[in-house]
């Protein structure tokens, strides 16, 4: 058996802040892995890549940043459409149908944790899960401020609060440098796929 953080997003794209929060992960000993998980399309959230892009962006950005670990693995199953809904619970469910020798806990940004409440069938996800939440720029929220099966993790680079995806689509959108933001793999599939609107 071992303990999973999964780690769920649009990864549009995937950056430096993304690695950060996964190396905060595994040094907080809170878990033995962290599987990333993509997003699905969806029709109610405009993507700015494509699911195949981003998936391919995320591994090229893992692969960069964590050669040949082996305690991080992307699950695919939300972006390549194995799931009808993309709901928390409905993951958590399929997940752990699927693998029964694991635990699972669920990776949030701190701006999330005033929200859980809101989320589909909060009160079974909040009895058969924890989340692992990492600081979000605006949010300073104590480890005594949160459920108690939150926990906080510290992301200490300062870097996480300058990594957006929305500040780096504009970035390079206007053929600005990454350099910090992306890995250079990442910025080279942009550009060859003409993603964001822009093309060398």
């Amino acid at each position: 058996m071992a303990s999973i953080a999964l780690f769920g997003g649009a990864f549009d794209p995937p950056h430096t802040g993304h690695t950060l929060v996964i190396s905060a992960l595994l040094k907080s000993k809170l878990c033995e892995q962290v599987w990333c998980v993509p997003s699905a399309d969806r029709p109610d959230k405009a993507w700015h890549a494509t699911a195949e892009a981003r998936l391919a962006m995320l591994k090229i950005a893992l692969s960069e940043a964590f050669p040949g670990q082996t305690s991080i693995k992307i699950e695919d199953a939300q972006v390549n459409g194995d799931l009808p809904t993309s709901f928390t619970i409905d993951f958590l469910d399929y997940i752990k149908k699927q693998y029964p020798q694991h635990t699972f806990s669920w990776v949030i940004g701190a701006d999330n944790i005033p929200h859980l409440q809101t989320w589909k069938d909060s009160a079974r996800l909040m009895r058969e899960t924890s989340f692992l939440a990492y600081p979000r720029p605006g949010y300073d929220i104590l480890p005594t401020q949160c459920p108690a099966n939150v926990r906080m993790i510290e992301v200490t680079n300062a870097a996480l609060s300058s990594a957006s995806s929305t500040k780096i689509r504009e970035l390079i959108a206007t053929d600005q440098d990454t350099s910090g933001l992306l890995s250079p793999g990442v910025r080279s599939y942009i550009n060859e796929h003409a993603i964001y609107a822009y093309n060398k």
